[in-house]
């Protein structure tokens, strides 16, 4: 058994990290919108014809925000306003055609993001964690969400703890703190962990030009300061200044009382349960994880097996299309693999696979990119597969042989690699 206080604690800690291995720190599930676009376009798609004053109410983003909002969508041509019937000054909001396709992909995206979330629940759990769920949501006050053709189970309650939390309208629970600057500082005070301006603009899908001045500005409020690397003087990993410890403890105060007077109906061994149904219902950090390359283009593992038999049908029609049937290796897609795969929406682009050698080292026996990728996105991907990769089983080098490899990937290894085939990869090279 665990105390009440410890339970809250666990519920804050699979909500920060479930939120930012979904990717909606910086963007909602790497559509390239913010959270507001795509929960005002989500909220159209399930009903037309609303005024950005009836939105705000519904989101809870205020004026100015929604004003902000809908000229980018409108800009986009994703949205478009028209005189009300009986009012021609009041103006009502609509998606357009292209809107409609890209709320349609935003949902398809949080279906396959949070069903399986929801799949990794038992039948039983599912009805506990549901009603738990919208308890929770009930106790954190007045929100409401759409619920849209397509949703996956407990989305409504979902898209209610964004708004709740403050997430839309881009602050962390209603503190000082944008959702980005508080991952930030949660990744600052990770212990054992060196945070470089690199890896964070890697992980939150932004430019290093855009978290280096987001960085700055902590700097400048004295929230972040920089300290000493173990493996390299010559960088400075950013960590916590006392401000920022500071900061960052009133946050996770301000959260663990909220979250104790929302579940204050439940006693503690249903609190309890609640922290242990939402810790398997984000899943492991690893095995589910996954890195938003670009717009809805995403790296996963592949982990069930559902997944990685469609690993195999895609790598057994590509290497037949692209004449690699003949070194068609043993391990295709197997559970002693890691396989990596790079997806937009719910298609597969490319997949890399790869198994540990005797020498402690990875040889990859599959890097298999559909030839219409484009070559940047394919660049992305195959620098962060082969990181990931070499991360998780901590080998010094992967080793790829030209006949298991795309011939739109080899020019990229070559430069990669720094040599011709095959190609030995080190971590090093991928870092810089």
């Amino acid at each position: 058994m665990i105390h009440r206080k410890a339970a809250l604690r666990s519920i804050y800690d699979s909500i920060r990290r479930m939120h930012q291995r979904n990717r909606t720190v910086a963007s909602s599930y790497g559509s390239g919108l913010s959270l507001a676009e795509t929960t005002i376009l989500v909220e159209l798609l399930a009903r037309p014809d609303r005024t950005a004053s009836e939105l705000c109410a519904i989101t809870g983003l205020n004026a100015v925000q929604m004003s902000r909002a809908v000229k980018r969508l409108g800009a986009a041509k994703l949205l478009s306003a028209k005189g009300a019937p009986d009012d021609s000054r009041r103006k009502l909001l609509a998606l357009t055609p292209a809107g409609k396709r890209r709320a349609g992909e935003v949902v398809e995206w949080g279906m396959r993001t949070f069903g399986a979330a929801y799949a990794r629940l038992a039948e039983r759990e599912r009805a506990l964690f549901g009603g738990y769920l919208e308890q929770f949501c009930d106790g954190l006050g007045p929100s409401s969400a759409a619920r849209v053709h397509g949703d996956a189970p407990l989305m409504r309650e979902i898209r209610r703890l964004t708004r709740a939390f403050g997430f839309v309208g881009d602050s962390a629970f209603g503190m000082r703190l944008t959702p980005l600057e508080w991952h930030i500082l949660c990744a600052a005070a990770e212990p054992g962990e060196e945070t470089f301006i690199q890896d964070l603009a890697e992980r939150y899908s932004l430019s290093q030009a855009t978290m280096a001045k987001t960085v700055q500005r902590m700097e400048a409020r004295g929230l972040l300061i920089r300290v000493a690397s173990s493996g390299d003087a010559r960088r400075r990993p950013l960590g916590l200044s006392r401000a920022g410890a500071r900061e960052l403890e009133k946050l996770e105060d301000h959260v663990l009382d909220t979250f104790d007077r929302a579940l204050r109906p439940l006693a503690a061994r249903q609190v309890e349960e609640f922290a242990r149904l939402w810790e398997k219902y984000r899943g492991a950090d690893i095995g589910a994880r996954q890195i938003v390359l670009g717009p809805l283009l995403s790296l996963q593992r592949a982990a069930s097996e559902e997944e990685r038999t469609e690993v195999r049908a895609f790598l057994v029609r590509e290497r037949a299309a692209q004449g690699l049937l003949e070194s068609l290796p043993p391990e295709l897609a197997s559970r002693d693999s890691h396989v990596f795969v790079l997806r937009r929406s719910n298609r597969i682009l490319a997949v890399l696979e790869c198994v540990p050698d005797e020498s402690g080292d990875l040889r990859v026996s599959s890097l298999v990119a559909a030839p219409r990728l484009n070559p940047g996105d394919l660049d992305r991907f195959l620098r962060r597969a082969l990181l990931e990769a070499l991360r998780t089983t901590d080998a010094a080098s992967a080793r790829i042989e030209s006949t298991q490899t795309s011939p739109s990937a080899r020019r990229l290894l070559s430069g990669l690699a720094g040599s011709s085939a095959p190609w030995v990869v080190r971590q090093a090279r991928l870092s810089l």
